[in-house]
């Protein structure tokens, strides 16, 4: 993530904000590492279906290994988001990675 964040040119983090404490800590991390922490995009909780146009504003969703995408992953993957896995063991993991393979199956009639 830390070579992603510092060449990716016009790339940001985006990420739903969880409380004053968190931002600040991840805001501080990303300067420690060099990348700019204007580059780091907090977005506030809004309705269900508010939320649901908001993968379609990205290009890429990045998954980690020990806390997994899982829900935000299969809603970015079913609005057409290509979404990048770390492999591991995490147990939740497995339900996004059998939608992706549903939702690639549907997309090209069961052909893997």
């Amino acid at each position: 993530m830390d070579a992603l964040a510092r060449q990716g040119g016009g790339s940001v983090l985006w990420l739903l904000r969880a409380n004053a404490w968190a931002d600040a800590n991840l805001l501080r991390e990303a300067k420690s590492r060099g990348v700019d922490p204007a580059r780091v995009i907090f977005a506030n909780p809004m309705p269900h279906e508010l939320h649901l146009a908001r993968p379609k504003q990205a290009d890429l969703v990045l998954d980690t290994f020990n806390v997994d995408a899982h829900t935000t992953a299969t809603d970015a993957l079913w609005g057409g988001v290509a979404s990048r896995h770390a492999a591991g063991a995490a147990v939740r993991r497995t339900g996004g990675l059998q939608l992706a393979d549903g939702a690639r199956r549907a997309g090209t009639g069961g052909a893997m």
